[in-house]
């Protein structure tokens, strides 16, 4: 007889840990309570575009993403992405080139020589803590997480102020949506050794298609809200709400709860009150990204456009679609998709899509001129929790949380907020705890 399994979420983590589950000859149902998969890695499709609303673009580093794809039978829809990085200062581009990111970095003029000899130190630490920084638990670079200096104090202290201002603070932006001023110092270091990777991919049919087509090898039910989940004995019973209204409780072996870490309290009726307080401090950015969908293509070669606050405070970044998949635009039509930040999206959320559409691409114009007068449709993404944010001292958070987890629970946790948030994160923590409860329970 074989285990059932419940898995609350259909996004990456929890689409990872039941692809896992049923492989090891677990019954697994994943409950979604919206109305598709993918949670915050979907993509839209509209005359020919492509747009990915959320998760856009995979780096070599992105390990679990990569193995479960070919486990999935899907490593045939990456696409090399080879188009440069740039980082807007002085009214020009400063191409950071995607097959040589390090050596393109010191040769760019993006920063002054005396500059780049400050990055020294950070160099060294970064070597120190090269093992701790990964996808699995950042808890583990906690010693080097100061929770009285932030990134940009650090900045100040050991680096300088051109290097916060043109190459932190634009990659703060785009990254997590957020401001150095109140991020971890760890967030630097982290995505200097996972992101910054000399290879990275666009996958064919956009982002979304991963989770897609992983969930169609599972037993999905949508528009189904899980209330709660309470371990009975040996058993879990899982209550949720129906698509026709009505409520009803599953009773299973094991559970995933893989669903953003405010829901967690909610349903998780065995959660620790050590756990629930570690998710009571946890936050999120808000994010509204506009894809604009362009008559023709602009003359520019980058697929991503970052912006300093001294240029744009409000503006995140342009990612230029187009060149960033062979596929994202129908032949000689562009996309770019513009990024406004956390702090402007708190200020501004009443505002229509449309008002939001004619700010971002205002913006927009001043960075890249004539962008206006190329627009043929958009559409606005709201993300009210887009992304689990760093503080100084939330690794230790973090570390402390992970060190209490009951890892022989029939109850599992899942989510990006065991390290930076992104699709690898998800994918790996899904992976995680499969093997977790495959351990204990199946095997």
């Amino acid at each position: 007889m074989s285990i059932k399994a419940i898995v609350v979420g259909a996004g990456a983590a929890g689409t990872s840990a039941a692809f896992r589950l049923k492989e090891a000859g677990c019954d697994v149902r994943v409950l979604e309570r919206d109305g598709h998969v993918g949670g915050r890695t979907i993509s839209k499709y509209h005359n020919g575009f492509i747009m990915d609303l959320g998760a856009g673009l995979m780096p070599s580093t992105y390990k679990a993403v990569y193995r479960l794809m070919d486990d999935a039978g899907l490593k045939d829809m990456l696409e090399p992405m080879t188009s440069p990085t740039a980082i807007y200062r002085d009214g020009r581009y400063h191409y950071i080139e995607a097959t040589n990111m390090f050596g393109s970095m010191l040769k760019s003029k993006v920063v002054s020589l005396m500059s780049k000899l400050k990055l020294a130190p950070a160099v060294i630490q970064g070597l120190r803590m090269w093992k701790q920084l990964d996808f699995e638990n950042l808890g583990r670079a906690a010693a080097y997480d100061n929770p009285n200096e932030s990134l940009a104090a650090y900045s100040r202290r050991v680096l300088n102020k051109e290097i916060l201002d043109y190459l932190i603070t634009p990659m703060q932006k785009i990254m997590y949506v957020m401001s150095p001023e109140d991020a971890s110092i760890v967030d630097l270091f982290w995505t200097t050794k996972n992101l910054f990777a000399d290879d990275a991919y666009c996958v064919r049919g956009g982002m979304g298609r991963i989770v897609d087509l992983i969930s169609q090898q599972l037993n999905v039910s949508l528009n189904t809200e899980v209330l709660s989940v309470t371990e009975v004995g040996n058993q879990v019973e899982v209550r949720m709400r129906n698509p026709d209204g009505s409520e009803t409780t599953d009773t299973v072996d094991i559970c995933v709860i893989a669903t953003p870490g405010n829901i967690v309290p909610q349903i998780d009726r065995g959660l620790s009150d050590a756990g629930k307080e570690f998710f009571s401090k946890i936050n999120y950015s808000m994010l509204a990204d506009t894809h604009v969908q362009l008559k023709s293509r602009p003359d520019e070669r980058a697929v991503m456009v970052l912006i300093p606050d001294e240029v744009d405070k409000d503006l995140c970044a342009l990612l230029i679609d187009h060149n960033k998949g062979s596929d994202r635009a129908p032949p000689g039509k562009g996309a770019v998709t513009i990024y406004l930040d956390d702090a402007w999206c708190r200020k501004n959320w009443q505002l229509s899509d449309e008002q939001i559409s004619k700010v971002a691409i205002a913006r927009a114009e001043r960075v890249m001129p004539g962008i206006a007068d190329l627009v043929e449709s958009y559409h606005v993404q709201r993300w009210e929790f887009a992304a689990t944010v760093s503080h100084p001292g939330s690794w230790g958070d973090v570390a402390k949380f992970a060190s209490r987890l009951d890892l022989k629970r029939r109850v599992q946790l899942a989510g990006d907020y065991f390290s930076l948030a992104c699709v690898n994160t998800a994918v790996t923590s899904g992976e995680l705890v499969a093997k977790r409860l495959i351990e204990n329970y199946v095997h």
